[in-house]
């Protein structure tokens, strides 16, 4: 008797294990599109570019759940919108894939006009058809010259990331934007965004609230391309309070 209760009792267990395995819902498969920028997504014209892309599918074809990641085949796109509103399609030179890595692709360009470019990866899996893509841009502009204002802060403005400043011909991808009143014709600004700069940049905002609130005097360092016309907006990087009034 005992032992009959014994087998009832590991086949009823057995039974309620195989009704929740049953039950079990995997999740759908997804994809995962990644492009890393090197050195960055503002840069100047000249600038050589490495562009770092990472394309797999996650599937869970197996009834326990189980993770399986797909390569996917990538491709590379470019394109240039000038400032004047004109598009050009540009061609990476993309490496050779790596056998150990087929997951990851390397294409490499160097931005020889001014304007924003659209990068745009795509990842499909021969065997399925299916297909995802990801994009990044790039804002290229030309060199420019280091200059130094010593003045008063009359405007401080700060916008969310991606807005920028500026018409497209002389557009800056700042989040902070600011004007003295020496060369009020200018504005200037800088990005505050979660990165290596941010506590730098913090820094920086505070220095100008602070100039600004108290009417105090701030010298300001800070990048304008020279061209004809003369552009209106530049990249600010140093900031100083001084206790001049």
């Amino acid at each position: 008797m005992k032992k009959n209760l014994l087998l009832f009792g590991v086949a009823l267990a057995l039974l309620s294990f195989t009704h929740l395995h049953a039950q079990t819902t995997c999740p759908s498969p997804s994809a995962e599109i990644r492009i890393d920028v090197d050195p960055g997504t503002q840069v100047v014209t000249q600038t050589p570019i490495t562009l770092t892309g990472t394309a797999e599918r996650h599937t869970f074809p197996h009834p326990d759940c189980f993770e399986v990641d797909i390569p996917l085949t990538q491709s590379w796109s470019i394109e240039l919108q000038r400032p004047d509103g004109t598009r050009l399609n540009i061609i990476p030179t993309v490496n050779p894939p790596d056998p150990l890595r087929p997951e990851v692709s390397v294409a490499n360009f160097v931005p020889r006009q001014e304007g924003t470019f659209a990068v745009t990866l795509t990842g499909v899996d021969t065997e399925t058809g299916f297909r995802a893509s990801a994009q990044r841009t790039i804002r290229v502009t030309q060199p420019c010259t280091n200059l130094k204002a010593t003045g008063k802060v009359t405007f401080l403005r700060v916008n969310d990331m991606g807005l920028g400043f500026g018409p497209p011909e002389d557009h800056i991808d700042v989040e902070v934007v600011t004007k003295l009143n020496v060369i009020p014709e200018l504005n200037l600004g800088f990005q505050l965004r979660n990165d290596a700069n941010q506590p730098a940049r913090n820094g920086m905002l505070n220095l100008l609230r602070d100039g600004f609130v108290n009417n105090k005097t701030v010298s300001l360092d800070y990048c304008l391309i020279q061209t004809t016309p003369r552009r209106k907006n530049g990249i600010l990087f140093r900031v100083e309070l001084l206790l001049a009034p």
